[in-house]
């Protein structure tokens, strides 16, 4: 996901351009339908688990804790209608 936010600093770098489309790939895989919309609950399901490892301090919790609420938070994203 830094990746994308630094999409600009990349630019041009065989590596980033693999990592871009592997990005979208995945993105693509958990959306939940054509369209925007799909599209970005993808984003932000993927968005959510990356937070969880990556942003600790400011969420607080344990990574265990952390880990299970971008789960849920994933899960009510590509799935609203199984999540509880």
């Amino acid at each position: 996901m830094c990746a994308q936010v630094n999409e600009h600093a990349l630019r041009g770098l065989t590596a980033a351009r693999t990592l871009q489309q592997r990005l979208g790939d995945l993105i693509r895989a958990l959306a939940t339908g054509e369209g925007p919309e799909g599209m970005m609950r993808g984003r932000l399901a993927l968005s959510g688990v990356v937070m969880a490892a990556a942003r600790g301090r400011e969420l607080g919790g344990r990574q265990a804790e952390r880990h299970a609420a971008a789960l849920t938070v994933a899960r009510s994203l590509i799935a609203p209608e199984t999540a509880s």
